[in-house]
């Protein structure tokens, strides 16, 4: 399967390749959706297919290594703060913070970020973390 292909299936989960869309040279131009879609239904534009195809060719890695985090912390100059926050937390967020590794739907790693506004952040410091 195409890149193409997984993006416009990530983005329409149920369209089904060659039964409501196909493509003959791997350009978003060429598409071709069937005549009998669902009533509603709308194709992706080019910039959200473009957003799926930069997102699948830059996945987010599902865990980082303690000092990756750390590291990364450090890299955006939230290290202190992070720190701090985990400190004022209760005995388990501080014995959580410990681990050898985290996962990108970790709750405690979750309400840390929260704490500190990297909420939205999160996966662009695992996927920076997968580079430390």
């Amino acid at each position: 399967m195409t890149d193409l292909t997984n993006a416009l299936k990530a983005l329409r989960p149920f369209a089904v390749y060659g039964a409501e869309f196909s493509n003959i040279d791997n350009t978003y131009a060429n598409v071709l959706w069937a005549p009998d879609l669902p009533e509603g239904f709308v194709p992706p534009t080019q910039e959200e297919v473009e957003a799926e195809l930069a997102r699948l060719a830059n996945p987010v890695p599902p865990s980082a290594t303690r000092g990756q985090l750390i590291r990364v912390l450090h890299h955006i100059g939230k290290l202190t703060e992070v720190r701090d926050a985990v400190a004022q937390a209760d005995v388990l967020t501080q014995e959580l913070w410990l681990s050898p590794t985290f996962r990108r739907d970790d709750p405690l790693l979750r309400a840390v970020a929260a704490t500190v506004g990297l909420t939205d952040q999160i996966d662009d410091l695992f996927r920076l973390s997968a580079t430390m």
